[in-house]
């Protein structure tokens, strides 16, 4: 007699995409764990699995278990974006920067004497940051060929396109009993051929 479940044949249903080196697909790509995964839109398409880019210090291919979902050198290029497309914002327009020299004549609020004093208050404006519609302005009025302007990025992909959510998927129990439905008919058949 049979107890418990079934084993399941080969690799559970899950992302084909999934590279994971101790077998795919890996527990993060399961069928029922992707369903589970809520995304605002579509999504940057990383890095193509045959054409990985090359780590700065190894000099090798970048490994990854999950290339469509890596970084790729495009998110990080210009301050980078985000899984959406959605460009970060640059640094600070403005840098303050305030010198102190110790005054031991100085009144401070409570009575006492001897205190800092602000002897430099210097304000440094670089200029309008990535994110700020001045800027965004000037880099689209920039023409196509210009040193500074900054490249597109590529178009926005379905996070998961294999995956569709009334496909039905056998269980184990209906794929054995699938199996014993295919034997009972080519038994069926040798009956009726007299070979049994």
């Amino acid at each position: 007699m049979v107890t418990g479940e079934i084993p399941r044949e080969g690799p559970r249903p899950g992302d084909p995409r999934c590279l994971s080196k101790f077998g795919a697909p890996c527990e993060k790509c399961y069928r029922e764990v992707v369903a589970e995964y809520e995304y605002e839109g579509d999504v940057m398409p990383g890095c193509d699995p045959l054409n990985m880019p090359i780590n700065e210090e190894t000099k090798l291919p970048e490994e990854h278990p999950h290339p469509f979902r890596m970084i790729t050198p495009e998110m990080k290029a210009d301050w980078g974006c985000d899984m959406y497309g959605n460009r970060n914002k640059g640094p600070p327009k403005t840098v303050t920067m305030k010198q102190y020299k110790w005054d031991d004549n100085k009144r401070r609020s409570n009575g006492k004497t001897g205190d800092y004093k602000l002897i430099k208050n210097r304000v440094f404006d670089f200029g309008p940051q990535q994110g700020d519609p001045e800027y965004e302005q000037w880099m689209n009025s920039l023409p196509d060929d210009h040193e500074d302007k900054r490249k597109p990025l590529p178009e926005l992909v379905p996070p998961n396109p294999w995956f569709d959510p009334n496909e039905h998927i056998p269980t184990p129990l209906e794929v054995a009993a699938e199996k014993v439905r295919i034997w009972a008919r080519g038994l069926e058949k040798q009956r009726e051929a007299g070979e049994i």
